[in-house]
């Protein structure tokens, strides 16, 4: 039902795979964190990343001057069906970088390096919402983990409740010791293996009803 209800909700005539809940609670983190660069994989139709940049601009904006403080969105997938979507909203799609293959290839990071470097953001938010199956999410949080520029900035690992016994594609088979080969295996293995401890599960970020259970990690050293 919830997955039913979901397909149904679009922003600016583009479906929006976010649970209405987790969106606003993500939106908060940006406001509060005066987030300059917002990374996701997974672009889907492009509105996740024109809500987003909707929002950023709006605080970013400077109405004294009327200038807007430097900002990016990254949106990552290997369909390109989500950039002549974005590209129909040439205000915000010049705050949107979208890169046409694997969060996991090396083209992609090698452009979000680039981006990166130019950029210098402060504070960075993170959501991996692409490839959900263990080892993709696990080789996602090894890298893009070491972008977040801030104590306190957050990396949301999406749909973690995929990895529940019930689903038909996810708990097939087994990952990381855990009982499917989803996205929250991937994460417990990457939280179970650092060297140090950078990075917790922050469950107060889930509010009322998420679909991210332990999926909002928080830095928390360096």
């Amino acid at each position: 039902m919830l997955f039913v209800i979901r397909f149904k909700k679009s922003f600016m005539g583009f479906k929006f795979l976010q649970n209405p809940n987790d969106a606003i609670t993500i939106a908060e983190i940006l406001f509060n964190q005066d987030i300059d660069l917002f990374i996701e994989t997974g672009a889907f139709e492009g509105a996740s990343a024109l809500f987003f940049a909707s929002l950023m601009y709006q605080y970013r904006y400077n109405a004294t001057d009327k200038s807007v403080r430097p900002f990016k969105i990254i949106t990552i997938d290997i369909d390109a069906k989500g950039k002549p979507n974005i590209d129909k909203y040439p205000l915000l799609s010049s705050f949107i970088e979208f890169i046409h293959d694997s969060s996991n290839s090396d083209k992609a990071r090698q452009l979000v390096n680039v981006t990166f470097n130019q950029l210098k953001p402060k504070n960075v938010f993170i959501s991996l919402d692409g490839d959900h199956t263990a080892n993709a999410v696990y080789h996602e949080l090894l890298y893009y983990s070491n972008l977040l520029t801030n104590i306190g900035n957050y990396i949301l690992v999406q749909d973690t409740r995929l990895s529940r016994k019930w689903h038909p594609k996810y708990c097939q088979s087994s990952a990381f010791d855990g009982p499917c080969d989803g996205p929250l295996e991937g994460l417990q293995a990457f939280i179970k293996k650092q060297d140090k401890q950078r990075f917790i599960v922050d469950r107060q970020q889930e509010y009322l009803f998420s679909i991210h259970q332990h999926g909002f990690i928080k830095r928390i050293s360096f």
